[in-house]
C-alpha cells in the first residue's frame, strides 16, 4: 500500500493485488487508487487491471467491486448498473449510466 498526495486537494492511496478465481491458474494484477478528499467529503476509487496472466479463457467473467461505507455519508454517486440491486441472474433490467442517491441507507433493500 502506498500513500501520497497527488495536490492539495487529494489524497491517494494506492493498493496492489492479483485477482483470480480461487482454484484456477489465470488472473490480473490489479492497482487500486482510493482518491480521498482531505476534509473526508469525497472518496473515488479506480480499479486499473495489467495484462491476463496464465492460460486464459476465451470468455471472461464479469467482474465487480463491493465497497463499503459510513452510513453517515449524504451522497453517493457511481458509475455502472442501477438504479437498485443487480444480480447476476436479472442484471440485464438494470440500466447502467451515472447513478447519485441522497443517503447511504437509500442503496440498502430489505
Amino acid at each position: 500500500m502506498t500513500l501520497k498526495q497527488d495536490s492539495p486537494s487529494n489524497i491517494l492511496v494506492l493498493t496492489t493485488t492479483y485477482i483470480a478465481p480461487p482454484s484456477l491458474g489465470w488472473g490480473w494484477h490489479a492497482t487500486t487508487t482510493y482518491q480521498i478528499q482531505p476534509d473526508g467529503s469525497a472518496l473515488s476509487v479506480f480499479l486499473e487491471l495489467g495484462k491476463p496472466t496464465g492460460a486464459t479463457p476465451q470468455h471472461l467473467p464479469r467482474m465487480g467491486l463491493d465497497v463499503k461505507v459510513a452510513k453517515s455519508l449524504e451522497c453517493v454517486k457511481w458509475f455502472g448498473r442501477g438504479p437498485g440491486e443487480s444480480y447476476s441472474d436479472k442484471k440485464n433490467s438494470q440500466r447502467v449510466s451515472v447513478w447519485e442517491v441522497d443517503s447511504v441507507g437509500a442503496l440498502q433493500t430489505p
